[in-house]
């Protein structure tokens, strides 16, 4: 044995398996958003294991966008545990009809696991709301169980407190998302002193500088995803940057991706765009923009998904354009056809699924679950790779 492979045995045995080999390099799991245009931007979604920003302008959509994350993480932490204790389930049964004594060992292992596992239960997703401004009914319409999410909402306490809070819940290995809304609102041991005469200096960026160098290691060990939303200031320094973000240049190097979120225009109820002067809106574009990513190339830096006032993130509409882009349905003026995966045309009881207009191919999607779920899923698998 090399002198290299030596050290790298002994580094291994003292810090538990960190070192490997770059072909052995895990792959990031991800939490998708509902609408295929912004998995399409972000190769897949939200990953597991690392911080991701929303920042923009009062009123752009940044805390629905967080709440349909959550919607996604309760679903995946829901499925995942299924899953899991379902493939558990089955090699203890296979194991017990072998009934081999080799396998002995391996059963009473197993069960101990299954049994740990059923009593730690599915992981959960924590929403620390520093604003105290979520409102229940649109988070339901957004799609988020209320009865599993676990929500924080501090009156007194510090920064340096609630970041300590969200520290220790990743430490707990029992949360698969944390979202914190929103940055500016936590205020620093030493601004929650002072009285408003007296000035305060750095904010609360001490507190995020030190929560920055700690939480990266814990997202990526718990593989948890870490979401949080900021603002913009002016900023009347930089010539070259009409904004800023509060909480420190740290938090700048923690995200790995940073989304800037603003309204778009507003739309009617066939998802048509209107001026801003409409009086009765169903719903607006949420405009998307990749500011920073270092887990996917920026070669899709824009873009938007569909909100409906009514029924929460337009997921139908969004599939569709998608759809088109990569030729799961087939676009020619006006006309619509839905295709197999062998690039026929889809058939129901005989009759092609050929649809003049997009509102008749919507109300056929609404109406047929199967087919949608086959073109949703086909979008989803294609713009995640």
């Amino acid at each position: 044995m090399s002198d290299l492979s030596q050290v790298l045995n002994e580094i291994n045995k003292k810090y538990d398996g960190i070192v490997m080999k770059g072909s052995n390099f895990p792959k990031l799991d991800k939490i998708p958003f509902s609408s295929p245009r912004i998995n399409y931007m972000t190769y897949g979604g939200i990953a597991l294991g690392k911080a991701c920003e929303l920042f923009g302008p009062e009123n752009g959509g940044k805390t629905t966008t967080a709440l349909d994350i959550v919607k996604n993480a309760q679903i995946k932490a829901k499925n995942d545990y299924s899953q899991l204790i379902s493939s558990m389930q089955t090699e203890l049964d296979e194991l017990k009809e072998k009934n081999n004594k080799t396998d002995k060992k391996r059963i009473k292992d197993l069960e101990t696991e299954l049994d740990e596992l059923k009593d730690k239960g599915m992981k959960r997703v924590v929403y620390v709301d520093a604003e105290n401004t979520l409102d229940d009914e649109w988070a339901q319409t957004i799609g988020v169980d209320l009865d599993e999410l676990i929500l924080i909402k501090p009156h007194e306490q510090t920064a340096e407190q609630i970041l300590q809070m969200i520290l220790d819940i990743i430490k707990s290995d029992g949360v698969i998302l944390v979202v914190l809304d929103s940055i500016p609102m936590l205020v620093s041991q030493q601004a929650f002193e002072n009285t408003l005469e007296k000035k305060t200096y750095a904010g609360n960026s001490g507190a995020f500088s030190e929560f920055s160098n700690k939480v990266a290691q814990l997202l990526y060990r718990h593989e948890t995803a870490f979401v949080a939303i900021n603002q913009v200031r002016e900023d009347f320094d930089n010539p070259y940057n009409m904004y800023k973000t509060p909480g420190g240049k740290a938090l700048k190097h923690l995200f790995t991706v940073r989304l800037l979120v603003r309204k778009g225009r507003f739309i009617d109820e066939r998802c048509q765009e209107l001026n801003n002067s409409a009086d009765t809106p169903a719903g607006n574009l949420v405009d998307i923009r990749v500011e920073k990513t270092k887990l996917f190339k920026p070669d899709r830096r824009l873009g938007y998904y569909t909100l409906n006032y009514s029924t929460g993130v337009d997921i139908i509409n969004d599939t569709i354009d998608v759809a088109v882009m990569y030729d799961i349905i087939q676009q020619g003026g006006s006309w619509f056809t839905v295709l197999t995966e062998k690039g026929e045309p889809m058939e129901i009881d005989g009759n092609i699924l050929k649809f003049q207009g997009k509102p008749k191919l919507i109300d056929c999607l609404k109406s047929n679950k199967e087919v949608f779920d086959s073109v949703y899923s086909r979008v989803n698998d294609i713009v995640s790779r």
